[in-house]
């Protein structure tokens, strides 16, 4: 259940990043979205019950790990998708976690269940027939030969 509120939250994230991105400057859009994600966080320790402190050395590091990974990242992402067409940037979001799977499978040794494979094959499915649907949708402009001079 904690998986799929957690993709609920990170698709509603990139749907109303993308959103406020178009009235929106970049570093306005990482900040709700970091600030939202801090609160939802709040809200996940709350209904787990867990505690926010993990000691000095662990909570310094946690702290880094959500900037560079979390602030940082973010504000890249949304610099890059000022100028990136949707499709580009869908296919980057719906490649992701596939590319995490890997490096679970590949550095850590981990295994997954058969439902987990078939999400995997859901989504690489998606990403390979994305671009092929796009040339349904936009035509491109028949060519005309440029008149001679003369």
């Amino acid at each position: 259940m904690e998986t799929l509120g957690a993709a609920v939250l990170w698709g509603l994230g990139t749907v109303f990043g993308r959103y406020l991105g178009r009235k929106l400057v970049f570093e306005h859009v990482t900040t709700v979205r970091f600030a939202f994600g801090l609160v939802a966080s709040a809200c996940a320790l709350w209904v787990m019950n867990a505690h926010a402190y993990a000691g000095a050395n662990r909570s310094l590091w946690i702290a880094l790990l959500a900037f560079i990974t979390g602030f940082l990242a973010l504000g890249l992402y949304y610099y890059g998708l000022q100028r990136t067409p949707a499709m580009v940037a869908a296919l980057g979001e719906l490649a992701f976690p596939v590319t995490a799977t890997l490096v679970g499978i590949y550095v850590f040794n981990d295994t997954l269940r058969w439902t987990q494979w078939l999400g995997v094959a859901i989504t690489v499915a998606v990403v390979t027939l994305l671009p092929a649907r796009r040339g349904d949708i936009v035509k491109a402009p028949e060519l005309v030969p440029a008149p001679v001079p003369g």
